[in-house]
């Protein structure tokens, strides 16, 4: 599979329509078939699902948008949430 390095128009590879962006201003985007999937602006947030993170991951859709499995079928899976200090 080819890949194009273009300052313009960022990352293209093969005909899957992934195409990695970044501008002056610090923002990284993935984009794929023309749609911003994932976003990196230059506080070093993550963004899946928002252009516009706002805090170090933050994940947005409009469906479910988490899922945790075990490929065992016998081992716990854990997914931990913990609040070491103030209200957000």
């Amino acid at each position: 599979m080819a890949s194009t390095l273009n300052a313009d128009n960022g990352v293209s590879s093969g005909t899957s329509g992934v195409k990695i962006t970044s501008d002056a201003s610090g923002v990284l985007a993935i984009q794929s078939s023309g749609t911003t999937t994932a976003t990196f602006n230059a506080s070093g947030y993550l963004g899946i699902g928002t252009a516009s993170p706002s805090r170090l991951l933050e994940v947005s859709g409009a469906t479910g948008i988490s899922r945790v499995t075990s490929t065992t079928g016998t081992n716990a899976v854990y997914q931990e949430f913990n609040n070491t200090g103030g209200v957000n």
